[in-house]
């Protein structure tokens, strides 16, 4: 059976002389993984999109006993090759791919996860002055989508489950993530809040924390 999704490319890996194999996150599908078969043949490029990070629209080969499907047309139809030209802007959305691999099952939809997914690459490909506060919103959102979403109490508190410890966070934290949470996505990539280095590894390492209490594995971030 032949079937059409958008999809975000999250990884790839080369499989003998010519192809490679890719696991894709889909709205429909949840996650995926294509045989994407003589992908690096440079015949194949206009028509079998294969770049990390590309948002692009697929037709595959569904096989319903099968976890390796086969691709049969990948073209992009979100434009995100900025986002190798800033480092910064490349590690917040390696860390996005992460955390989708780490949270989301395959053949398991999740359609406003892929939505709020691809706003965070179409504004990252703008190469926005503030990224972290972008990423902030995505996993605050994802913690959302997921059904365990991050509650700030009046004194600064993440609520979590019980008997887990919490990371106190200070005012300007609560306020960013706050802002993070409220704010559109136009907005914060205009924002000119800026967060010291002490801050945002605080809040990478929360999310972890937070994450892997919610997740079989344990969850982490990797710079790119």
């Amino acid at each position: 059976m032949i079937n059409s999704s958008d999809a975000i490319i999250l990884k790839k890996m080369k499989h003998g002389e010519t192809s490679n194999i890719l696991t894709v996150f889909t709205g429909d599908r949840g996650i995926l993984r294509l045989m994407a078969k003589g992908a690096r043949n440079s015949k194949n490029k206009v028509t079998m999109r294969t770049d990390i990070l590309s948002v692009t629209n697929i037709s595959y080969y569904f096989k319903p006993q099968g976890e390796l499907h086969t691709l049969s047309r990948s073209e992009q139809i979100v434009a995100t090759n900025k986002i190798f030209d800033s480092e910064k802007h490349l590690n917040i959305a390696v860390f996005m791919l992460q955390s989708l691999l780490q949270t989301q099952c395959a053949e398991l939809p999740a359609k406003n996860v892929f939505d709020f997914s691809v706003q965070l690459l179409v504004h990252l490909n703008f190469l926005t002055a503030n990224p972290f506060l972008l990423f902030l919103k995505h996993q605050l959102l994802l913690a959302q989508s997921l059904g365990f979403d991050i509650i700030i109490d009046e004194n600064g508190s993440p609520e979590l489950s019980a008997g887990i410890n919490y990371r106190q966070f200070d005012f300007d934290e609560v306020e960013i993530l706050k802002s993070a949470f409220r704010e559109d996505w136009t907005a914060l990539a205009q924002s000119t809040t800026e967060l010291t280095g002490r801050q945002k590894v605080r809040l990478l390492n929360f999310f972890s924390e937070y994450f892997s209490q919610h997740v079989d594995n344990r969850f982490h971030y990797t710079v790119y």
